[in-house]
């Protein structure tokens, strides 16, 4: 074959190599640009909802928030809901209050009145009013006396139905002001105020806030911002997120021993600290030491990636 017969071959080759990468690429913007201009149109107009009312019926509504709905992109969904109410009555004993809820909020609040108030308002979501119906059915929401000294409450669905967009459980529960707190969600904001007991909170994804607290705190978050303000510690205690910032406020006149330590973020303490360890090494930072007089107490404070503020309370 002569030089002539390669040489064209391979500039015929070069050719078509090169159409092939301008068809190609030409394919992928037209496919991003359809992909932005659908997902804008989301943003601006919303997807289709039907919500469920008291009555059963339902009522048109957009849902300007592009990501609330169901997974299956610009797919309409349909919100069935209904309230929950239970109050156990005659408390007389040193009370032990443990919540395990899967998806939504939950509230706890002291108050002096010897009983427990539980509420919630659950919501469920289908393809229509009776597949949210349906689906609402399935979630379970439960407050027993399981003993004189403890009272369980739950929220809870199967797994499955968690596809899509997951069905909610927000629970609100009044409990004794003197009161043992054990908490436990998936993915739910929790809130706990007014209360003279040790408090304990473990969520995957949600912010805690922990008001006008007495005792000891055991905090974490896999992922949340944690609050805790108007707080007199009385036991070993321990804050911790592994991604989110901590905000502590403290008893002014607390002793403890002080074991702070964030990998990446500051640590900023209104106390004195005395006989103080620090480590300077960027990006994290580390404060160990003791506050106030005698101290017999632990308070370790842990943020993965966040700040931590330490604050003199009341």
């Amino acid at each position: 074959m002569s030089e002539s017969s390669e040489h064209t071959m391979e500039k015929g080759s070069s050719s078509k190599k090169t159409v092939l990468i301008i068809v190609v690429s030409v394919a992928i913007v037209l496919l991003l640009c359809c992909c932005l201009v659908v997902g804008l149109g989301r943003a601006f107009f919303g997807t289709a909802r039907t919500t469920l009312g008291a009555t059963g019926t339902s009522s048109p509504g957009w849902n300007i928030w592009p990501f609330r709905g169901s997974l299956s992109f610009g797919f309409p969904f349909v919100e069935a809901s209904r309230a929950f109410e239970q109050r156990i009555q005659d408390i007389d004993a040193a009370l032990t209050v443990t919540v395990d809820n899967q998806v939504g909020k939950v509230q706890i609040v002291g108050s002096d009145t010897p009983s427990v108030l539980v509420t919630a308002e659950i919501r469920a979501y289908g393809t229509s009013a009776d597949n949210a119906e349906e689906i609402l059915d399935r979630v379970e929401v439960t407050a027993d006396r399981v003993s004189a000294s403890q009272v369980m409450v739950r929220g809870s669905f199967p797994r499955t139905l968690s596809q899509g967009r997951s069905p909610v459980v927000d629970l609100t529960i009044a409990v004794p002001r003197q009161t043992t707190v054990e908490v436990t969600t998936g993915v739910g904001d929790v809130s706990v105020r007014d209360l003279v007991g040790p408090v304990a909170v473990r969520t995957n994804v949600g912010e805690i806030d922990v008001d006008g607290v007495e005792g000891a705190l055991h905090l974490r978050a896999d992922v949340g911002e944690l609050r805790v303000t108007d707080w007199v510690i009385t036991g070993d205690s321990e804050v911790r997120t592994n991604v989110g910032r901590l905000r502590v406020a403290v008893n002014a006149d607390a002793a403890f021993y002080l074991d702070a330590e964030t990998n990446v973020g500051n640590i900023d303490s209104e106390f004195d600290v005395t006989g103080s360890q620090g480590r300077s090494r960027v990006p994290g930072d580390r404060l160990v030491g003791t506050v106030g007089t005698g101290p017999t107490i632990d308070l370790v404070l842990r943020a993965g990636t966040g700040q931590i503020d330490l604050r003199r309370g009341r």
